[in-house]
This record gives C-alpha cells, sequence and structure tokens, in this order.
C-alpha cells in the first residue's frame, strides 16, 4: 500500500513539475513598406531557445540583399540575424560569455537566452532598398 501511495504521490510530482517547464511560442506578425523597419511587442518570460523567421508574402527579395531579424528586451538584445528574406529558417541563440577571470577572454555557445518583460521584435530592410512585404517571426521560448 505505500508503494502505491509513493508512486502516486511521485506521479503528481512529476506532472506539476512537467507543466511549469514547458516550451511556449509567440507569434510577431509584421509587415514592412518602403524602406522602413517593422516592429511589433509582447511581453515574454522565459528563455529563449528558438528563433523561426519565414517570409508570409508573395513579394521575393531581391538576391544578395539581407534583411536584418533582431529580437531585444529591455536588458539586452537577445538575437540579431542578417536573413536573406526569402529562405524560411530557424536559428538558436548564441551567447557570448566570459570565460576568464581577466574579463577578456571570451567565448561563444549556443544557449537560451533570458527574457523578461517587452520583448520587440524587428524586421529591417537592407539600407536604401525599398521592401514591401509580410513576415512572421515565431520565438520558441522555455519557462
Amino acid at each position: 500500500m505505500k508503494k502505491l501511495f509513493y508512486a502516486a504521490v511521485s506521479a503528481v510530482i512529476i506532472g506539476a513539475a512537467s507543466v511549469r517547464a514547458d516550451m511556449f511560442d509567440r507569434d510577431y506578425a509584421l509587415s514592412t513598406s518602403g524602406t522602413g523597419t517593422a516592429s511589433r511587442a509582447y511581453v515574454v518570460r522565459g528563455e529563449l531557445r528558438g528563433v523561426a523567421i519565414e517570409r508570409t508574402g508573395a513579394t521575393a527579395i531581391l538576391d544578395g540583399t539581407n534583411m536584418t531579424v533582431t529580437v531585444s528586451s529591455p536588458f539586452h538584445t537577445a538575437f540579431s540575424y542578417a536573413w536573406d528574406g526569402n529562405t524560411d529558417t530557424f536559428k538558436v541563440p548564441m551567447c557570448v560569455a566570459d570565460k576568464a577571470a581577466d574579463g577578456a577572454t571570451t567565448t561563444t555557445t549556443y544557449t537560451g537566452v533570458p527574457l523578461a518583460g517587452l520583448c520587440t521584435v524587428s524586421v529591417a530592410p537592407p539600407t536604401g532598398i525599398a521592401v514591401t512585404n509580410d513576415f512572421r517571426v515565431t520565438l520558441i521560448y522555455w519557462r
């Protein structure tokens, strides 16, 4: 009887822990018009684990040009990527971390990046090139 009770209690604890530590996503629908940057902001709290970027509009972006996709929170820029504007892509954020006591030696590693508060995603056309199109950026985060 004790074993059955402990098994039931363990199942409840594991179930409660899995509810708290799930992956979530937030879609940002953005439309550019001309040479201006499109941005949208939502409150996101968690650890950024991935960024999915896609063009949902029908107009192809000129070859050899790059759109800039940026994810920022009130505290830092969590993600920035030069994207060709045509190929749907998925990226994992990278973090530059100090790995030495001197404060100068750094290493770049793939890792989750913390987000807390109003999180802004922006898509910027290349400098001087007009782009009128629709995009979707999906943040995948863990909380």
